[in-house]
């Protein structure tokens, strides 16, 4: 999987081993997270204070993933130009 990672130019994923391992790979990874995220990655922001590389995108309700995904596809069209 790490070998996968490295050659992606960036990673999107949910929480679970990927956001680990892309971070500790210093890759860049957006990771979605629910109101109520694991306490490793803090109650807010959209840094990560493990992995730099990280940038978090957070649910504001819970199961409102629409607003989640929103947000990246916005950042994605930003990205692409």
């Amino acid at each position: 999987v790490a070998a996968a990672i490295s050659q992606l130019d960036f990673v999107i994923t949910c929480d679970g081993l990927i956001p680990h391992l892309a971070g500790a790979l210093g890759k860049e990874c957006w990771l979605l997270l629910p109101v109520f995220a694991d306490w490793r990655w803090g109650r807010r922001g959209t840094a990560c204070p493990f992995y730099p590389s990280l940038r978090l995108f957070r649910a504001e309700r819970t199961g409102d993933w629409a607003s989640v995904v929103a947000d990246v596809a916005a950042e994605l069209r930003e990205r692409t130009g």
